[in-house]
């Protein structure tokens, strides 16, 4: 008899699959994160819906047709690697303390793929755009394996003048995870030749009169500003945006001066209000 563990059911692969390249937009829990204790929480209510319940409505086990999610044996395989066992939130902790951010997700999903191709199934796919990324080069969606990248690229552009900030690597790579969390943010980011030169990252709104889109973050590297990178940055959002765009942005005559030039007209009947608390 062949006691091999079970390969995960297709509807899992596929949305494992998916998740991966964005799981901002599939498993965002009410904290407006997406991480490991939201994907345990899905994976959970997914399993509950093949349990079968007493008379006194509590679980006695799970149906004959219940979906394999997580092949036998993958706990002890994080135990094997971590030297206790673990759940899924805990390989959250676990990642945080260890790297000082949130890179847990993927460590999930390598982990998974390993003990996969040990049973001899095939792994879940890293997203097709981030395969080869050092000879990467043009205008490509980010991916959440990209973060780290993009979070140093992110660090070095906004520490410069005219910003002058004080971002480290994990803090930057903390508001890269957060930004790219929920089914409407995309990005998109320049490379050469493997290296980050500047990207955007927007927002699909939906507002009475239709749908607009809102440019939260862009930025170009400053070794290679005055090569019309944002400009190709602004014109792939409007290509697939199809809607009117605003942004928010430092007040310099730099900014000003480029953002007039890529079709963009200051509100006067608008302004800024923030507060400290």
């Amino acid at each position: 008899m062949d006691n091999k563990p079970k390969d995960i059911c297709p509807e899992a692969r596929a949305f494992y699959t998916a998740c991966r390249a964005r799981p901002g937009m599939f498993i965002v829990d009410p904290r407006g994160y997406a991480d490991l204790v939201a994907l345990e929480n899905f994976l959970n209510g997914w399993g509950c819906a093949y349990s079968e319940f007493d008379e006194d409505g509590r679980c006695c086990g799970r149906r004959t047709d219940a979906p394999v999610l997580l092949p036998d044996g993958f706990d002890d395989y994080v135990a094997a690697h971590y030297g206790e066992r673990l759940s899924l939130r805990a390989i959250g902790y676990v990642q945080y303390f260890e790297h000082g951010g949130d890179k847990a997700m993927e460590k999930f999903f390598s982990l998974l793929s390993d003990y996969l191709v040990s049973l001899g199934y095939a792994p879940i796919p890293v997203p097709e755009k981030v395969q080869g990324s050092h000879d990467k080069d043009g205008i490509c969606p980010i991916y959440f394996p990209e973060l780290e990248q993009l979070s140093v690229s992110y660090m070095k552009t906004f520490n410069a003048p005219p910003w002058n900030d004080s971002w480290t690597e994990e803090t930057a790579f903390e508001r890269m995870r957060t930004l790219m969390q929920g089914r409407e943010r995309f990005g998109y980011a320049v490379w050469q030749q493997g290296s980050i030169l500047g990207a955007v990252i927007c927002e699909r709104e939906g507002y009475y009169n239709g749908e607009v889109c809102r440019i939260i973050e862009l930025w170009t590297d400053p070794e290679h500003r005055g090569k019309g990178l944002g400009r190709q940055l602004i014109e792939e959002v409007r290509k697939h945006s199809g809607c009117g765009i605003y942004l928010i942005t430092k007040k310099t005559p730099e900014t000003v001066g480029f953002y007039e030039k890529c079709g963009f007209a200051a509100d006067e009947g608008m302004c800024v209000m923030q507060s400290d608390n």
